[in-house]
């Protein structure tokens, strides 16, 4: 009995990016190619398996055991344009693992993946940097006083004008923040830190700093004080960061107190970068605690472009 020859269709060339479509087209064209090889090789179709190619080569084994055509090889199939454990790599999955997948590309505003793993490189999370180049001094003492801002070093979600930092995502976020205050007065005396949103003070934000007195009348104290505080924003809310000490100093007038200062980049006699009177950064922690919106990764398989899109799986 003669053998009827035929060969494995041409897969189409993948697109520059996910396609439902392709992926479609692909999955048909390659069932087609099962079903021929089913119908033309009715002595063998057991030995090949065609039938188990979704519950074996897609998820790992191939029930073919040493089966070897044009496009068979052994228990890995390959096709002419890719093999099937590296296809649509770089458009879907990054990289395939056994049974799950490993992404290099993931972009989604809310997303819940218990499965997921990857460097995540390639992952944006809203954030902001800034810091001021003046010297702060308080408005008086004892009174509440913002800080200033004039430089933003970084930025993603966040808008900074002046003194005020606005989210544009909702979000749970951690502020860290350095100011460098300085004493100019023989006697110790206090600075407070706290966060306002919205124009109200912040419940449990405020962290106090006792500055050491002078340690003679050309030589000041000086003190780092670092804080952070978390806290959840809605996107459009207003961050300000506020001070108050209980002796306002001033470099200019000039009056012994404290205030926050600043020095430029020197050359002599060392070289170092400049001095910011304040230094902080908003960064993202997590999703809200009641997120409308919930992808859960897990034994699904879907192909497009996640962003605003909400999945729904029952």
């Amino acid at each position: 009995m003669a053998l009827e020859k035929f060969r494995a269709p041409t897969l189409p060339v993948p697109p520059p990016g996910p396609d439902q479509q392709y992926f479609t087209q692909l999955l048909r064209i390659i069932g087609l190619y099962f079903a021929q090889l089913d119908s033309l090789t009715p002595n063998q179709a057991q030995s090949y398996r065609a039938d188990d190619f979704y519950g074996g080569v897609f998820y790992g084994d191939f029930l073919g055991g040493d089966v070897t055509a044009d496009n068979f090889f052994g228990d890995n199939f390959i096709g002419v344009n890719a093999t099937l454990a590296r296809l649509y790599a770089q458009n879907i999955f990054g990289n395939v693992q056994g049974g799950d997948g490993v992404f290099g590309n993931l972009t989604a505003s809310q997303a819940n993946a218990s499965l997921f793993t990857g460097s995540g490189r390639q992952i944006n999370f809203p954030h902001i940097a800034a810091s001021d180049s003046t010297d702060q001094v308080a408005a008086g003492n004892d009174t509440p006083t913002v800080i200033k801002w004039n430089t933003l070093d970084a930025g993603l979600g966040w808008t900074l004008a002046s003194d005020v930092f606005t989210a544009e995502f909702s979000g749970v976020y951690k502020i860290t923040v350095r100011l460098q205050f300085v004493n100019t007065a023989n006697a110790i005396h206090s600075a407070v830190v706290w966060l306002q949103k919205e124009g109200v003070d912040l419940v449990n934000s405020s962290t106090e700093f006792s500055i050491p007195a002078r340690k003679n009348a050309s030589t000041p104290s000086f003190v780092c004080g670092c804080s952070e505080v978390t806290f959840e924003a809605g996107a459009g809310d207003e961050i300000e960061l506020y001070w108050a000490t209980d002796l306002a100093g001033n470099p200019t007038t000039p009056t012994d107190g404290i205030y926050i200062y600043h020095d430029a980049a020197q050359a002599s006699p060392y070289a170092r970068p400049a001095i910011p009177s304040a230094i902080g950064s908003i960064v993202y922690l997590s999703a809200p605690p009641d997120p409308k919106t919930q992808v859960a990764l897990v034994g699904v398989v879907g192909v497009g472009a996640v962003g605003s899109t909400t999945i729904q799986v029952s």
